[in-house]
Protein backbone atom coordinates (compact mmCIF):
# COMPACT_ATOMS: atom_id res chain seq x y z
CA UNK A 1 0.00 0.00 0.00
CA UNK A 2 1.37 3.20 -0.80
CA UNK A 3 0.31 6.56 1.10
CA UNK A 4 1.33 10.68 0.50
CA UNK A 5 1.01 12.91 3.36
CA UNK A 6 2.72 15.70 4.73
CA UNK A 7 5.70 15.94 7.25
CA UNK A 8 6.72 19.31 8.73
CA UNK A 9 10.62 18.90 9.86
CA UNK A 10 10.81 20.38 13.21
CA UNK A 11 14.56 21.54 12.27
CA UNK A 12 13.95 25.34 11.92
CA UNK A 13 15.77 27.25 9.33
CA UNK A 14 15.92 31.20 8.72
CA UNK A 15 12.14 31.42 7.60
CA UNK A 16 10.75 28.66 9.40
CA UNK A 17 10.15 24.82 9.57
CA UNK A 18 10.49 23.04 6.38
CA UNK A 19 7.03 21.27 4.85
CA UNK A 20 7.93 18.58 3.40
CA UNK A 21 5.87 15.51 1.29
CA UNK A 22 5.76 11.80 2.81
CA UNK A 23 5.76 8.75 0.57
CA UNK A 24 5.38 5.46 2.61
CA UNK A 25 5.47 2.54 0.70
CA UNK A 26 5.53 -1.29 2.09
CA UNK A 27 6.31 0.24 5.55
CA UNK A 28 9.41 2.56 3.61
CA UNK A 29 9.23 6.26 3.64
CA UNK A 30 10.60 8.73 1.87
CA UNK A 31 10.74 13.07 1.62
CA UNK A 32 10.20 14.73 -1.37
CA UNK A 33 10.94 18.71 0.39
CA UNK A 34 8.61 21.13 -1.00
CA UNK A 35 9.60 24.98 -1.48
CA UNK A 36 7.59 25.93 1.66
CA UNK A 37 8.65 26.90 5.15
CA UNK A 38 5.98 27.36 7.96
CA UNK A 39 6.77 28.01 11.46
CA UNK A 40 5.69 25.09 13.88
CA UNK A 41 2.64 27.05 15.60
CA UNK A 42 0.85 27.31 12.36
CA UNK A 43 0.76 24.16 10.92
CA UNK A 44 -1.87 21.58 11.65
CA UNK A 45 -0.10 17.90 11.82
CA UNK A 46 -3.70 15.86 12.63
CA UNK A 47 -5.37 18.21 9.63
CA UNK A 48 -2.50 18.14 7.56
CA UNK A 49 -3.37 21.96 6.59
CA UNK A 50 -2.17 25.26 7.42
CA UNK A 51 -3.49 27.17 10.55
CA UNK A 52 -5.66 30.34 10.32
CA UNK A 53 -3.29 32.14 12.12
CA UNK A 54 -1.02 32.23 9.31
CA UNK A 55 -1.48 35.06 6.91
CA UNK A 56 -1.31 32.94 3.50
CA UNK A 57 -3.12 30.06 5.09
CA UNK A 58 -5.81 29.66 2.44
CA UNK A 59 -3.45 30.23 -0.80
CA UNK A 60 -0.84 27.54 0.67
CA UNK A 61 -3.62 25.24 1.83
CA UNK A 62 -4.99 25.30 -1.89
CA UNK A 63 -1.63 24.05 -3.11
CA UNK A 64 -1.08 21.71 -0.50
CA UNK A 65 -4.64 19.75 -2.05
CA UNK A 66 -3.90 20.60 -5.88
CA UNK A 67 -0.05 18.92 -5.03
CA UNK A 68 -1.32 15.87 -3.21
CA UNK A 69 -3.78 15.25 -5.83
CA UNK A 70 -1.57 15.28 -8.50
CA UNK A 71 1.41 13.42 -6.65
CA UNK A 72 -1.67 10.73 -6.46
CA UNK A 73 -1.94 11.04 -9.88
CA UNK A 74 1.23 10.81 -11.10
CA UNK A 75 1.98 7.07 -8.93
CA UNK A 76 -0.95 5.85 -9.83
CA UNK A 77 -0.02 6.46 -13.20
CA UNK A 78 3.35 4.83 -12.42
CA UNK A 79 1.82 1.75 -11.28
CA UNK A 80 -0.01 1.44 -14.29
CA UNK A 81 3.25 1.79 -16.72
CA UNK A 82 5.01 -0.27 -14.02
CA UNK A 83 3.22 -2.53 -11.57
CA UNK A 84 6.70 -3.60 -9.77
CA UNK A 85 7.91 -0.01 -9.28
CA UNK A 86 9.80 0.44 -5.70
CA UNK A 87 10.03 3.41 -3.51
CA UNK A 88 13.14 4.99 -4.62
CA UNK A 89 11.54 5.09 -8.48
CA UNK A 90 8.38 6.80 -7.04
CA UNK A 91 10.37 9.33 -5.04
CA UNK A 92 12.39 9.81 -8.56
CA UNK A 93 8.92 10.43 -10.19
CA UNK A 94 7.66 12.58 -7.46
CA UNK A 95 10.69 14.93 -7.46
CA UNK A 96 10.92 15.33 -11.18
CA UNK A 97 7.24 15.88 -11.04
CA UNK A 98 6.84 13.74 -14.53
CA UNK A 99 7.07 10.12 -15.83
CA UNK A 100 8.55 10.94 -19.13
CA UNK A 101 11.90 9.87 -18.17
CA UNK A 102 10.58 6.86 -16.32
CA UNK A 103 8.96 5.75 -19.97
CA UNK A 104 11.71 6.75 -22.22
CA UNK A 105 14.00 3.96 -20.06
CA UNK A 106 11.71 2.02 -18.62
CA UNK A 107 10.58 -0.05 -21.83
CA UNK A 108 10.85 -3.79 -21.81
CA UNK A 109 12.46 -5.77 -25.06
CA UNK A 110 9.53 -8.61 -25.82
CA UNK A 111 12.48 -11.12 -27.54
CA UNK A 112 15.02 -10.74 -25.19
CA UNK A 113 12.18 -11.47 -22.13
CA UNK A 114 10.78 -14.22 -24.51
CA UNK A 115 14.03 -15.94 -24.84
CA UNK A 116 14.32 -16.15 -21.23
CA UNK A 117 11.19 -17.70 -21.16
CA UNK A 118 12.10 -20.04 -23.80
CA UNK A 119 15.24 -20.98 -21.76
CA UNK A 120 13.39 -21.93 -18.90
CA UNK A 121 11.40 -24.64 -21.12
CA UNK A 122 14.64 -26.28 -21.81
CA UNK A 123 15.74 -26.38 -18.37
CA UNK A 124 12.77 -28.23 -17.70
CA UNK A 125 12.77 -30.39 -20.24
CA UNK A 126 9.84 -29.04 -22.15
CA UNK A 127 12.14 -29.18 -25.98
CA UNK A 128 9.01 -29.06 -28.10
CA UNK A 129 7.80 -25.94 -26.26
CA UNK A 130 11.02 -24.41 -26.61
CA UNK A 131 11.48 -25.39 -30.47
CA UNK A 132 7.81 -24.26 -31.17
CA UNK A 133 8.12 -21.02 -29.10
CA UNK A 134 11.43 -20.28 -31.32
CA UNK A 135 10.10 -20.93 -34.58
CA UNK A 136 7.48 -17.84 -33.40
CA UNK A 137 10.07 -15.70 -32.19
CA UNK A 138 11.73 -16.35 -35.69
CA UNK A 139 8.87 -15.28 -37.82
CA UNK A 140 8.65 -11.77 -35.72
CA UNK A 141 12.24 -11.45 -36.25
CA UNK A 142 11.65 -11.83 -40.08
CA UNK A 143 8.44 -9.35 -39.82
CA UNK A 144 9.71 -6.71 -37.96
CA UNK A 145 12.60 -4.57 -39.63
CA UNK A 146 13.94 -3.37 -36.29
CA UNK A 147 16.65 -5.35 -34.17
CA UNK A 148 14.27 -5.00 -31.55
CA UNK A 149 10.74 -5.35 -30.42
CA UNK A 150 9.59 -3.83 -27.72
CA UNK A 151 6.07 -5.11 -25.95
CA UNK A 152 4.60 -1.11 -26.50
CA UNK A 153 5.16 -2.02 -30.15
CA UNK A 154 3.25 -5.02 -30.11
CA UNK A 155 -0.81 -3.50 -29.98
CA UNK A 156 -3.56 -4.58 -32.36
CA UNK A 157 -2.46 -3.25 -35.37
CA UNK A 158 0.94 -4.99 -35.13
CA UNK A 159 -1.15 -8.19 -34.57
CA UNK A 160 -3.16 -7.97 -37.29
CA UNK A 161 -0.38 -6.80 -39.94
CA UNK A 162 1.67 -10.05 -38.45
CA UNK A 163 -1.61 -12.02 -39.13
CA UNK A 164 -1.79 -10.95 -42.77
CA UNK A 165 1.93 -12.20 -42.90
CA UNK A 166 1.83 -15.15 -41.85
CA UNK A 167 -0.58 -16.05 -44.29
CA UNK A 168 0.55 -14.07 -46.89
CA UNK A 169 4.62 -15.18 -46.59
CA UNK A 170 4.74 -18.64 -45.00
CA UNK A 171 1.52 -19.74 -46.44
CA UNK A 172 0.20 -20.87 -42.72
CA UNK A 173 -3.43 -22.10 -41.76
CA UNK A 174 -5.76 -19.64 -39.95
CA UNK A 175 -5.06 -22.43 -36.64
CA UNK A 176 -1.48 -21.95 -37.47
CA UNK A 177 -2.00 -18.17 -37.45
CA UNK A 178 -3.53 -18.66 -33.95
CA UNK A 179 -1.13 -20.98 -32.51
CA UNK A 180 1.36 -18.36 -33.05
CA UNK A 181 -0.18 -15.56 -31.07
CA UNK A 182 -1.18 -17.51 -28.22
CA UNK A 183 2.52 -18.29 -28.05
CA UNK A 184 2.90 -14.06 -28.01
CA UNK A 185 0.04 -13.75 -25.36
CA UNK A 186 1.56 -15.91 -23.31
CA UNK A 187 4.72 -13.79 -23.21
CA UNK A 188 2.70 -11.10 -22.31
CA UNK A 189 0.88 -12.69 -19.58
CA UNK A 190 4.26 -14.00 -18.06
CA UNK A 191 5.33 -10.25 -18.26
CA UNK A 192 2.57 -8.77 -16.47
CA UNK A 193 2.25 -11.49 -13.73
CA UNK A 194 6.28 -10.51 -13.10
CA UNK A 195 5.73 -7.03 -12.92
CA UNK A 196 7.66 -6.18 -15.81
CA UNK A 197 4.73 -4.26 -17.67
CA UNK A 198 1.47 -2.66 -17.20
CA UNK A 199 -1.67 -4.64 -17.51
CA UNK A 200 -2.69 -1.81 -20.14
CA UNK A 201 -0.41 -2.83 -22.27
CA UNK A 202 -2.03 -6.37 -22.88
CA UNK A 203 -3.71 -5.91 -27.08
CA UNK A 204 -5.39 -9.55 -26.60
CA UNK A 205 -8.31 -7.85 -24.65
CA UNK A 206 -9.49 -6.17 -28.06
CA UNK A 207 -7.40 -8.88 -30.61
CA UNK A 208 -9.07 -11.69 -31.48
CA UNK A 209 -6.69 -14.54 -32.10
CA UNK A 210 -8.19 -16.45 -34.93
CA UNK A 211 -9.46 -20.05 -35.23
CA UNK A 212 -11.70 -21.93 -37.23
CA UNK A 213 -12.97 -25.71 -36.47
CA UNK A 214 -11.07 -28.59 -36.89
CA UNK A 215 -12.32 -31.72 -36.78
CA UNK A 216 -9.67 -34.33 -35.84
CA UNK A 217 -8.94 -38.09 -36.75
CA UNK A 218 -10.31 -40.91 -34.97
CA UNK A 219 -10.72 -44.38 -35.01
CA UNK A 220 -14.41 -46.25 -35.29
CA UNK A 221 -14.51 -49.54 -32.79
CA UNK A 222 -14.69 -51.92 -36.34
CA UNK A 223 -11.22 -50.01 -37.49
CA UNK A 224 -9.69 -50.34 -33.95
CA UNK A 225 -10.58 -54.59 -34.14
CA UNK A 226 -8.97 -54.07 -37.42
CA UNK A 227 -5.98 -53.05 -35.69
CA UNK A 228 -6.21 -55.63 -33.22
CA UNK A 229 -6.54 -58.50 -35.65
CA UNK A 230 -4.15 -58.14 -38.01
CA UNK A 231 -1.18 -60.46 -37.66
CA UNK A 232 2.21 -59.14 -37.12
CA UNK A 233 5.82 -61.07 -36.57
CA UNK A 234 6.19 -60.51 -32.56
CA UNK A 235 9.50 -58.62 -31.71
CA UNK A 236 9.47 -56.19 -35.25
CA UNK A 237 9.16 -52.20 -34.79
CA UNK A 238 5.55 -52.72 -36.73
CA UNK A 239 4.09 -55.27 -34.12
CA UNK A 240 5.48 -52.93 -31.08
CA UNK A 241 3.66 -50.06 -32.81
CA UNK A 242 0.59 -51.58 -32.47
CA UNK A 243 0.36 -52.76 -29.16
CA UNK A 244 1.74 -49.11 -27.72
CA UNK A 245 -1.19 -47.91 -30.15
CA UNK A 246 -3.59 -50.45 -28.86
CA UNK A 247 -2.10 -50.09 -25.18
CA UNK A 248 -2.83 -46.25 -25.32
CA UNK A 249 -6.34 -46.61 -26.51
CA UNK A 250 -7.49 -49.17 -24.01
CA UNK A 251 -5.75 -46.96 -21.20
CA UNK A 252 -7.79 -44.02 -21.65
CA UNK A 253 -6.27 -42.52 -24.07
CA UNK A 254 -2.91 -42.63 -22.79
CA UNK A 255 -0.33 -39.74 -24.26
CA UNK A 256 2.54 -41.21 -26.30
CA UNK A 257 5.24 -39.68 -23.82
CA UNK A 258 3.38 -41.89 -20.84
CA UNK A 259 3.17 -44.65 -22.69
CA UNK A 260 6.97 -45.42 -24.19
CA UNK A 261 8.55 -44.19 -20.57
CA UNK A 262 6.31 -46.52 -18.71
CA UNK A 263 8.18 -49.04 -16.44
CA UNK A 264 6.62 -52.33 -14.83
CA UNK A 265 7.14 -50.19 -11.21
CA UNK A 266 3.59 -48.91 -12.52
CA UNK A 267 2.06 -51.72 -12.84
CA UNK A 268 0.55 -52.86 -9.81
CA UNK A 269 -1.90 -55.74 -9.29
CA UNK A 270 -4.41 -55.15 -12.19
CA UNK A 271 -3.80 -51.12 -11.82
CA UNK A 272 -1.62 -48.79 -13.49
CA UNK A 273 -0.28 -46.17 -11.58
CA UNK A 274 2.00 -43.36 -13.07
CA UNK A 275 2.13 -39.48 -13.08
CA UNK A 276 1.11 -37.79 -16.76
CA UNK A 277 4.58 -36.15 -18.01
CA UNK A 278 2.78 -33.16 -19.56
CA UNK A 279 0.30 -32.13 -16.27
CA UNK A 280 2.03 -34.10 -13.53
CA UNK A 281 -1.70 -35.41 -12.59
CA UNK A 282 -1.09 -39.11 -10.98
CA UNK A 283 -3.18 -41.51 -12.33
CA UNK A 284 -4.28 -44.69 -11.42
CA UNK A 285 -6.56 -46.92 -13.03
CA UNK A 286 -7.57 -50.71 -13.69
CA UNK A 287 -6.13 -52.06 -16.31
CA UNK A 288 -8.47 -53.60 -19.21
CA UNK A 289 -8.04 -57.01 -20.23
CA UNK A 290 -7.04 -55.90 -23.54
CA UNK A 291 -4.08 -54.05 -21.91
CA UNK A 292 -3.16 -57.04 -19.32
CA UNK A 293 -3.37 -59.19 -22.70
CA UNK A 294 -0.54 -56.53 -24.11
CA UNK A 295 1.07 -56.58 -21.08
CA UNK A 296 1.73 -60.33 -20.23
CA UNK A 297 2.96 -60.53 -23.91
CA UNK A 298 5.61 -57.88 -22.87
CA UNK A 299 5.99 -59.87 -19.38
CA UNK A 300 6.92 -63.12 -20.85
CA UNK A 301 10.08 -62.15 -22.63
CA UNK A 302 11.87 -62.44 -19.53
CA UNK A 303 12.38 -61.27 -16.06
CA UNK A 304 12.02 -57.48 -16.49
CA UNK A 305 13.28 -55.91 -13.79
CA UNK A 306 10.77 -52.87 -12.22
CA UNK A 307 13.25 -50.01 -13.65
CA UNK A 308 12.79 -51.28 -17.43
CA UNK A 309 10.46 -50.04 -19.89
CA UNK A 310 7.24 -52.19 -20.77
CA UNK A 311 7.78 -51.45 -24.38
CA UNK A 312 10.81 -51.66 -26.42
CA UNK A 313 11.50 -49.11 -27.70
CA UNK A 314 13.55 -47.13 -25.18
CA UNK A 315 16.90 -48.62 -24.32
CA UNK A 316 17.13 -49.86 -20.49
CA UNK A 317 20.72 -49.45 -20.81
CA UNK A 318 20.83 -45.16 -21.63
CA UNK A 319 20.50 -43.15 -18.77
CA UNK A 320 17.32 -40.65 -19.58
CA UNK A 321 18.08 -38.68 -16.26
CA UNK A 322 18.71 -35.88 -18.19
CA UNK A 323 15.38 -33.95 -19.37
CA UNK A 324 15.96 -32.55 -22.62
CA UNK A 325 18.03 -35.89 -23.76
CA UNK A 326 15.06 -37.94 -22.83
CA UNK A 327 12.26 -35.63 -24.58
CA UNK A 328 14.49 -36.00 -27.88
CA UNK A 329 14.71 -39.75 -27.42
CA UNK A 330 10.57 -39.29 -27.16
CA UNK A 331 10.14 -37.15 -30.23
CA UNK A 332 12.65 -39.56 -32.44
CA UNK A 333 10.38 -42.65 -30.97
CA UNK A 334 6.73 -40.76 -31.89
CA UNK A 335 8.28 -40.56 -35.07
CA UNK A 336 9.44 -43.79 -35.75
CA UNK A 337 6.02 -45.42 -34.63
CA UNK A 338 4.17 -43.08 -36.79
CA UNK A 339 6.10 -44.63 -39.54
CA UNK A 340 4.75 -48.08 -38.57
CA UNK A 341 1.62 -46.82 -38.25
CA UNK A 342 1.35 -45.49 -41.74
CA UNK A 343 1.90 -49.31 -42.89
CA UNK A 344 -0.58 -50.44 -40.68
CA UNK A 345 -2.97 -48.34 -41.76
CA UNK A 346 -2.24 -49.60 -45.73
CA UNK A 347 -2.44 -52.88 -44.17
CA UNK A 348 -5.83 -52.54 -42.97
CA UNK A 349 -6.93 -50.18 -45.37
CA UNK A 350 -8.04 -47.95 -43.12
CA UNK A 351 -8.81 -44.66 -44.75
CA UNK A 352 -8.47 -42.10 -41.74
CA UNK A 353 -4.52 -41.24 -40.77
CA UNK A 354 -3.34 -42.89 -37.56
CA UNK A 355 -0.76 -41.43 -35.45
CA UNK A 356 0.10 -41.73 -31.76
CA UNK A 357 -2.38 -39.27 -30.62
CA UNK A 358 -4.97 -41.06 -32.90
CA UNK A 359 -5.72 -43.41 -30.11
CA UNK A 360 -6.64 -40.67 -27.66
CA UNK A 361 -8.60 -39.06 -29.88
CA UNK A 362 -10.50 -42.49 -30.63
CA UNK A 363 -11.28 -43.35 -27.22
CA UNK A 364 -12.55 -39.99 -26.38
CA UNK A 365 -15.15 -40.54 -29.46
CA UNK A 366 -15.96 -43.37 -28.04
CA UNK A 367 -16.60 -42.82 -24.43
CA UNK A 368 -18.60 -39.71 -26.02
CA UNK A 369 -20.43 -42.02 -28.00
CA UNK A 370 -21.51 -44.21 -25.04
CA UNK A 371 -22.98 -41.36 -23.47
CA UNK A 372 -20.22 -41.01 -21.00
CA UNK A 373 -20.48 -37.73 -18.96
CA UNK A 374 -18.29 -35.07 -20.41
CA UNK A 375 -16.87 -34.77 -17.00
CA UNK A 376 -15.89 -38.45 -16.69
CA UNK A 377 -14.13 -38.20 -19.99
CA UNK A 378 -12.52 -34.93 -18.97
CA UNK A 379 -11.10 -36.62 -15.83
CA UNK A 380 -10.08 -40.08 -17.56
CA UNK A 381 -8.23 -37.76 -20.08
CA UNK A 382 -6.35 -36.30 -17.42
CA UNK A 383 -7.76 -32.72 -18.37
CA UNK A 384 -8.41 -29.69 -16.24
CA UNK A 385 -11.98 -28.37 -15.73
CA UNK A 386 -13.89 -25.77 -13.15
CA UNK A 387 -11.97 -26.00 -10.17
CA UNK A 388 -15.57 -26.68 -8.12
CA UNK A 389 -16.68 -29.43 -10.53
CA UNK A 390 -13.11 -31.01 -10.32
CA UNK A 391 -13.16 -31.24 -6.56
CA UNK A 392 -16.46 -32.63 -6.60
CA UNK A 393 -15.36 -35.01 -8.67
CA UNK A 394 -12.70 -36.14 -6.72
CA UNK A 395 -14.50 -36.16 -3.61
CA UNK A 396 -16.17 -39.18 -5.49
CA UNK A 397 -13.08 -41.26 -5.97
CA UNK A 398 -12.39 -42.83 -9.17
CA UNK A 399 -14.04 -46.36 -8.82
CA UNK A 400 -17.06 -45.00 -10.73
CA UNK A 401 -14.34 -44.37 -13.62
CA UNK A 402 -12.70 -47.96 -13.62
CA UNK A 403 -16.04 -49.18 -14.04
CA UNK A 404 -16.96 -47.28 -17.11
CA UNK A 405 -13.69 -48.17 -18.59
CA UNK A 406 -14.71 -51.81 -18.38
CA UNK A 407 -18.23 -51.07 -19.50
CA UNK A 408 -16.82 -49.32 -22.77
CA UNK A 409 -15.03 -52.49 -23.67
CA UNK A 410 -16.98 -55.21 -22.74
Amino acid sequence: MTTLSYYLKSRKNKNGNPLYLRLTHERESRYVRLDIDIEKEHWNQEKQVVRKSHPRHDKINRYLRVKKLDCDTLILELKQFKPAADIDLMQKVLETGSLDGIKKTGRVEFLSFAEELRTGFKQQGSLQRYKNYGTVLNKLRDFWPKKRIYFDDIDVQFLRRFETYLISEYGNAINTVGNNMKKIKRVFNVAINEGKIAADMYPFRIYKIPSEPVTKSKLTQNEIRAIENLELKPGTRIFDSKNIFLFAYYCRGMRFGDAVTLTWSSVRDGYLDYDMRKTGKRIYLKLTDQALQILNHYRGQGKPKPNHFVFPLLDNRKDYSDKNFLSKQISSKTALVNKYLKDIRSLTEINENITTHIARHSFAQLANKKNVRLLDIKDMLGHSSVDTTMNYLESLGEDHLDETVEELFN
